[in-house]
């Protein structure tokens, strides 16, 4: 049986690579949605055997680039 993987903390900030479950969780956007831009070519996102994982770099990279919301 596969470990638990619990929501990720503060500490999990230092590391450099999440699954997409664990962005999920930790943000707004739901596990379709971070699907759809890996897919899409927008979210970069890398194969670890079963696991995809996002690289913090990535993930800030596309931070950076989406939208901003009108105040």
């Amino acid at each position: 049986m596969a470990p638990q993987h619990s929501s990720p903390t503060r500490d999990d900030f230092e590391r450099q690579d999440f699954t997409i479950d664990e962005v999920a969780s930790a943000t707004p956007c739901s596990r379709r949605f971070l699907e759809g831009q890996i897919a899409a070519g927008r979210l970069r996102a890398h194969k670890v055997g079963r696991k995809t994982l996002i690289l913090r770099e990535d993930w800030e990279q596309w931070l950076r680039s989406r939208p901003k919301e009108p105040s």
